[in-house]
Order: structure tokens, then sequence, then C-alpha cells
């Protein structure tokens, strides 16, 4: 019942939503230990708000795909 197929998901632009998500999240964790390394305190300390800037990022990378699909 919870793992139904969804018949009308389009691969190719969730895979990229997972890529936009994943490029977030590296720059995020790049430039928080670069600036770590240079002022003593990350840039981002709360580990939620990383997390919540990633599912946003992959939630309006589908939306913007589909819309763009239309």
């Amino acid at each position: 019942m919870f793992f139904k197929t969804n018949k009308n998901i389009n691969k190719k632009y969730l895979d990229m939503a997972c890529w936009s998500t994943f490029i977030v999240w590296g720059t995020i964790l790049l430039l928080n230990s670069i600036f770590e390394l240079i002022s003593n305190k990350p840039l981002i300390s709360s580990d939620l708000i990383i997390l919540l800037m990633g599912l946003v990022t992959f939630i309006t990378t589908e939306y913007l795909l589909k819309l763009i699909k239309k």
C-alpha cells in the first residue's frame, strides 16, 4: 500500500532534482568548511537548516521541471 509505483513520475526529472540537491548540499558543506577554517565558526551551524535547504531545492527543482514540461 505505501510502496505503490507511480506511473506519472518522470525519471529524468527526478534524477535532475536529486543531482541539484546533492550539488547544493556539497556547495553548502564546502563553503561551511572553508568559512570555519577562516573564522573558526561555521557559516550555517544548524544541520537542520542545511537539510531543509536541500529538501526545498529538491521540491523546487522538481516543480520547475514539471512546469517547464507543460
